[in-house]
C-alpha cells in the first residue's frame, strides 16, 4: 500500500483509495466499483455500500486510512465529471471502472508482494474475513457485515477461511486499526 500511497497520479490515488476500500472492509469489486459520491456521508462518517450479491446495503463506518484516502482521489485525481460512481477512468470517456483484478494484481506486483493462489481483489475480502474470525466476532456478525445472506453461503466459508489465510496482518496490506472496531454497534442493515 505504501507504493500506491506515494504514487500523486490520479491513478496513484485512485488506486490507492481502493485498495484502503478492499482491506479495511473487505468489499466486493463490483461493490467498490458501484459505490457512490453520495453513498459516503462525511458528516457522519459513514459508508453505504449496496452488497452486490444480496441488493441488501449496510451502514459502516468510515474509517480513517479509507476515508483520507478516498477524500485525496475525491480532491485531487478524479477528474470532473457529472458521473456519481466514486471511481473512474483516467482518461476520457470518463465512465466507472469496468474490472479491478488488473488494477490490483498490478499493485501487488510493484509491492512486491505475490500471494499464493489468485491475486485480484477477493483477496482482500478474505484477509479480512479471516482477521475478524480470528478475534473470535461471531460469524453471524462477519457473514452481515460481508453482505452474505444465507447460512449455507457462509458455512463453507468458514472453514476456508480458518485453514488458510492468504493475507497476513504483517503484509501491509492490512490496515492497523483494529476488526472490533470496525464491527461494534456500527453495522445497520436496510
Amino acid at each position: 500500500m505504501e507504493r500506491a500511497r506515494a504514487d500523486k497520479t490520479p491513478a496513484g490515488l485512485r488506486d490507492h483509495a481502493i485498495l484502503q476500500l478492499l482491506a479495511t472492509y473487505g468489499l466486493r469489486s463490483e461493490e467498490i466499483r458501484n459505490l457512490r459520491i453520495e453513498d459516503i456521508d462525511w458528516r457522519s462518517e459513514t459508508i453505504c455500500v449496496r452488497h452486490s450479491k444480496t441488493g441488501a446495503c449496510s451502514f459502516l463506518p468510515l474509517m480513517a486510512p479509507a476515508g483520507e484516502a478516498v477524500l485525496a482521489y475525491l480532491r485531487s485525481g478524479r477528474p470532473a465529471t457529472d458521473v456519481r460512481e466514486i471511481f473512474i477512468r483516467t482518461c476520457a470517456p470518463y465512465r466507472k471502472l469496468e474490472k479491478l483484478y488488473s488494477l490490483v494484481r498490478r499493485r501487488l506486483c510493484d509491492a512486491g508482494i505475490k500471494p499464493p493462489g489468485k491475486c485480484g481483489p477477493h483477496i482482500f475480502r478474505h484477509a479480512r474475513a479471516v482477521e475478524i474470525l480470528l478475534t473470535s466476532v461471531p460469524q453471524k456478525v462477519i457473514g452481515d457485515l460481508l453482505g452474505h445472506r444465507a447460512c449455507r453461503s457462509r458455512r463453507s466459508g468458514w472453514r476456508r477461511y480458518r485453514r488458510r489465510p492468504r493475507l497476513s496482518r504483517g503484509s501491509q496490506l492490512l490496515p492497523q486499526q483494529q476488526p472490533s472496531d470496525f464491527v461494534t454497534g456500527a453495522l445497520t442493515d436496510v
